[in-house]
């Protein structure tokens, strides 16, 4: 079985959100394999090192955790994405492998990061779903590769509406934010141009 990877933030000790990612492990060992995990992100230990400001945990698994890495986190500055066209990119699970990502990185030339186009389609950057704003309001694209944990929650939240998005779209847009189980809308530390 191909290895998935589930990120998940802690702040000062305290997992984020940890009953969405649990959910997303369950929903996507039960896809590959057809059975249910007896993987529990509750039970992973978090070594006192970590229990104090911002912290990433990676939690590498198949059937059973495979290995769980903890990191403190400060966000990358992405000023710019580069447009990328990948009209059979498919990043449907979170995979550990990241080859397709760090393949279409080698397109982004000054920029920070990419933004992945799929047949004509707005989708996401190398590591998280991208929000657009017209300047009052705030939409994601309907055609995700994966849909992010903190995605759904937003979306649920309604502070994001979620529409198609097509790469002519994107200059109606007056900027974008990343998200992902580390980045909320407020953590961009700037607002992001795209580059076509």
């Amino acid at each position: 079985m191909e290895k998935l990877i589930e990120t998940f933030r802690i702040e000062y000790g305290k997992p984020l959100c940890l009953a969405e990612h649990q959910r997303r492990v369950e929903e996507s060992t039960r896809r590959l394999t057809g059975r249910q995990t007896g993987i529990n992100l509750k039970d992973i230990h978090i070594p006192p090192q970590y229990e104090k400001g911002i912290v990433k945990c990676s939690v590498t698994y198949d059937e059973r955790i495979c290995g769980v890495v903890f990191r403190h986190y400060r966000p990358a500055i992405i000023r710019k994405l580069k447009a990328v066209f990948a009209d059979r990119a498919d990043y449907e699970l979170k995979y550990a492998d990241r080859t397709l990502f760090s393949k279409l990185l080698e397109q982004k030339g000054d920029c920070d990061d990419i933004l992945i186009i799929r047949q004509g389609l707005v989708t996401d950057t190398s590591y998280s779903n991208i929000v657009f704003s017209d300047g009052s309001d705030y939409f994601t694209p309907d055609s995700f590769l994966l849909n992010g944990c903190r995605r759904r929650r937003l979306l649920a939240q309604k502070r994001i509406g979620q529409r198609r998005i097509t790469v002519d779209d994107i200059g109606k847009y007056e900027y974008a934010l990343m998200i992902n189980a580390m980045l909320d809308m407020e953590d961009n530390p700037c607002k992001i141009e795209v580059v076509i």
